[in-house]
């Protein structure tokens, strides 16, 4: 109820304030589960992501947005999955990803693991793919441009600046060689973000 309010009303305003352009939106599936998978440089990617989607959206968020008066709210009334990086045993983390994609959601990752420090993209870690594995589930990589100029770690608040939105074709893992699998997913990302990946 709360994350249909928050796209009733705070969605538009965001889409207003900073969605620049969003193209092949079509190519987010309108049913059935699936992993959005996005490069990372801002605050604003989870909202920039859940303004432009009819559909629900369940990120994994780092547990540092859980320790924060400000963002712990927001996680918990909106149903993210809390990411322990310090803690080996991941768990709840995949008992949460098998209940959102075994009932036919959408599961967001940033698979830098944080946001860029410099602007620019990062080595992924392998989760989505692993995901993608082992839940048979097909993967959209999508390409944020725009999002450091407008919120970099380093500054408090965002300027209004528009964001650009990429979005590529499903990708399908068959291999379970995940870290070239992962290092592919990230290329594809790097290309639909005007970005180079480097492992």
């Amino acid at each position: 109820m709360f994350y249909k309010l928050l796209q009733f009303v705070v969605a538009p305003l965001i889409r207003f304030l900073w969605v620049g352009r969003v193209n092949n939106i079509n190519k987010i599936p309108k049913s059935g589960p699936v992993i959005l998978a996005a490069n990372h440089k801002s605050y604003l990617d989870f909202f920039i992501l859940a303004s432009v989607l009819r559909r629900r959206v369940y990120f994994l968020a780092g547990e540092v947005f859980f320790k924060s008066n400000l963002w712990k709210p927001l996680m918990l009334l909106t149903g993210q999955i809390k990411v322990d990086r310090g803690n080996k045993d991941k768990s709840a983390v995949h008992s949460q990803v098998e209940n959102i994609l075994g009932s036919n959601n959408i599961l967001g990752i940033f698979p830098e693991g944080t946001r860029s420090r410099d602007g620019k993209l990062h080595k992924g870690y392998n989760g989505a793919v692993k995901f993608a594995y082992k839940y048979n589930v097909s993967i959209v990589p999508i390409g944020i441009i725009g999002a450091f100029k407008v919120w970099p770690p380093h500054k408090k608040k965002p300027n209004f600046r528009k964001i650009d939105i990429n979005i590529g074709d499903s990708i399908i893992v068959r291999n379970d060689n995940f870290d070239l699998e992962t290092a592919e997913l990230m290329k594809k990302i790097g290309g639909l973000a005007n970005e180079k990946y480097e492992e």
